[in-house]
C-alpha cells in the first residue's frame, strides 16, 4: 500500500509546500443516492493540498480547485498545481480516495472495492 498523500511532504522547485487540510464530505454509496438525494447520513473525512505560491498576482490570491478522477492523485495533478502556483495562482489538490483507503480505483490488498451501479 502506498503513503496517502495527505501524509507526504511535497515541496515545489519554485518553494511551495503543500499544507493538507480535511474536510467533511457526503459518502454516497451509488449514482442513486446522488440523484434521489438520500445517503446524507454517511459521511467521510477527506483531505488534499494547499499549495500557496510565493508570488501571487492578486489580493486576495485565486485558487483553482484540481480534483482527480479515479486514479486519484497523479504526478500530471501536482504537475498543474505547480504550474498555477508558478503563475501566482493558489491550488488546493483533493484526494478523494485516500480516506476511504482505495488507490488507482482500487482497495488496497486485492480487496474488491465496488459500488452499485444505475
Amino acid at each position: 500500500m502506498s503513503e496517502r498523500f495527505g501524509d507526504q511532504h511535497i515541496e515545489f522547485a519554485n518553494g511551495a509546500i503543500g499544507k493538507t487540510m480535511a474536510f467533511e464530505s457526503a459518502n454516497p454509496v451509488n449514482y442513486a443516492d446522488v440523484i434521489a438525494g438520500t445517503g446524507h447520513d454517511r459521511k467521510l473525512e477527506i483531505d488534499g493540498k494547499l499549495f500557496l505560491p510565493p508570488q501571487p498576482i492578486a489580493t486576495p490570491t485565486p485558487l483553482v480547485i484540481v480534483v482527480p478522477g479515479s486514479v486519484g492523485v497523479a504526478v500530471s495533478h501536482l504537475s498543474h498545481a505547480e504550474t498555477l502556483t508558478d503563475l501566482g495562482i493558489a491550488a488546493f489538490v483533493i484526494d478523494p480516495f485516500g480516506a476511504a483507503s482505495v488507490f488507482n480505483g482500487r482497495e488496497p490488498d486485492s480487496v474488491l472495492f465496488c459500488r452499485e451501479r444505475l
